[in-house]
C-alpha cells in the first residue's frame, strides 16, 4: 500500500492498535466538526494525522508511513516512579496525552514563574496560611498559581491503559504539575499534589523533564519519592514526623470527623488531611485485613462529614480556567483543552 493510498480508516486502525480507539479518537481529539464525511473526504488523512499527531503527542511521519508503527515523540526521557510489576511502556500513552495538556497549559499560563527552590517548606506554609486558617487544596492551589505552577486534573485516557496518580513537567521554562487520580476527596489529590511539589522544590527533575508517579504511597524504598513525601507532610501537617492517633480500638466516621476537625484546628492542618493521618497510621499497625478495610471504611465515612458535596477535580481545573490567556491558544485549541478538562468556557471571564 503506498501512501496516496492511505485512509483515515487506515490510519484510526493503526491507532487502535496502540491503544487509542476510533471512538475516543472522535469524541475527545479531533476538532468537534470532525465527521465521518470528513473522515470520507479525498485528502484530508494529511490533515488528519496532523490534528492527531500534535493532540496525542505522536510522530508526524510516523502516523503517514503504511508500514510505521505510530511513534510518540520523545523531547526528553522521562523518569518514571512504577510500582513492582509494572513497566514504562504501560504508561507511555498516559504521559504523552498528559505531556501535550501540561504542555498548552504552560504556554498560556498568565503569571511568569517564580522559581521556588530558594524558598523552605516553613516559608511556603507561613505564606498560605498568611490568607487563610489551615493548609487545604484551595491554599497550595493559590500559591502554586501565584508562583506560576500551573496544577491540572486530567485523567480522560482511553478505556483500558494504564493509569497514574501524579506528574510534573517542565515546558516553557516553569514546571507543571498534572493529577490524574480519579478522586473526589480534596484531601487525598492534595497529598498527590504537596507531592509533586516536593519533587520541585528537591530538583528531582531538571528544567526540560517529565516525572511520573504511577502510585503515591506513603512508604518508599525510592530515596526520591521518600524526600517528596517527607516535604509534602511538613508542608500540610507542620511538620514531616507527625502522628495523629486515636487510642480506641475502633471509633465511628462521626467521632473521627469531630476529632480530625479539632485537632486541623488547633494545628491550622486540613481536618480531611488529619482523617486520612490516622487512618493510615492505624491501619499500618493492623495486622487482621478486616480490620484495616474497617479503618478505611470509617475514614471514607468521615470525610464523607468533613468533604460535603466535594469534586476535588473540578476544584482544581477551576482555578487553572481563570489563570489563562485563552486566547493565546486559538479556537480549535481552546475547544480542545476544555474537552479534555471537563470545562465549560463560557463561565470563565
Amino acid at each position: 500500500m503506498t501512501q496516496t493510498q492511505l485512509q483515515m480508516s487506515d490510519l484510526y486502525d493503526r491507532l487502535d492498535a496502540i491503544g487509542f480507539p476510533k471512538k475516543y479518537l472522535q469524541n475527545k481529539i479531533l476538532p468537534d466538526w470532525w465527521t465521518d464525511d470528513v473522515d470520507a473526504t479525498s485528502g484530508v488523512l494529511v490533515e488528519g494525522a496532523l490534528y492527531l499527531s500534535r493532540r496525542l503527542n505522536l510522530d508526524m511521519r510516523s502516523l503517514l508511513g503504511a508500514e510505521t508503527k505510530p511513534i510518540f515523540e520523545a523531547a526528553c526521557q522521562p523518569k518514571f516512579k512504577l510500582k513492582v510489576g509494572t513497566n514504562k511502556e504501560q504508561l507511555m500513552i498516559p504521559r504523552a496525552l498528559s505531556a501535550r495538556i501540561a504542555e498548552m497549559v504552560a504556554y498560556a499560563c498568565l503569571r511568569p514563574y517564580q522559581a521556588i527552590d530558594g524558598l523552605s517548606v516553613a516559608d511556603i506554609r507561613q505564606q498560605i496560611l498568611a490568607k487563610q486558617e489551615v493548609v487545604d487544596l484551595d491554599g497550595v492551589l493559590d500559591f502554586c498559581w501565584q508562583y506560576g505552577i500551573p496544577v491540572i486534573h486530567f485523567s480522560e485516557f482511553p478505556s483500558g491503559v494504564h493509569k497514574f496518580h501524579g506528574m510534573v513537567a517542565y515546558f516553557y521554562q516553569r514546571p507543571v504539575i498534572l493529577v490524574s487520580l480519579k478522586d473526589l476527596s480534596p484531601a487525598r489529590l492534595l497529598f498527590i499534589i504537596a507531592h509533586e511539589v516536593g519533587h520541585i522544590l528537591k530538583g528531582h527533575i531538571d528544567s526540560e523533564g517529565i516525572l511520573v508517579d504511577e502510585s503515591i504511597e506513603l512508604e518508599s524504598s525510592d530515596t526520591e519519592e521518600s524526600e517528596a513525601n517527607q516535604l509534602a507532610a511538613e508542608l500540610l501537617l507542620g511538620k514531616s514526623g507527625i502522628s495523629y492517633d486515636l487510642w480506641q480500638k475502633f471509633v465511628s466516621g462521626e467521632q473521627l470527623a469531630s476529632q480530625a476537625e479539632e485537632w486541623g484546628n488547633r494545628d491550622r492542618v486540613s481536618a480531611g488531611v488529619v482523617a486520612l493521618n490516622i487512618a493510615w497510621n492505624r491501619a499500618n499497625r493492623a495486622s487482621n485485613p478486616k480490620d484495616k478495610g474497617i479503618i478505611w471504611a470509617t475514614a471514607k465515612n468521615a470525610l464523607k462529614i468533613l468533604e460535603p458535596s466535594p469534586n476535588a477535580p473540578q476544584q482544581i481545573n477551576r482555578y487553572l480556567a481563570t489563570n489563562l490567556d485563552w486566547e493565546k491558544m486559538g479556537e480549535e485549541n481552546q475547544d480542545y483543552l476544555a474537552t479534555m478538562l471537563a470545562l465549560n468556557l463560557e463561565s470563565v471571564g
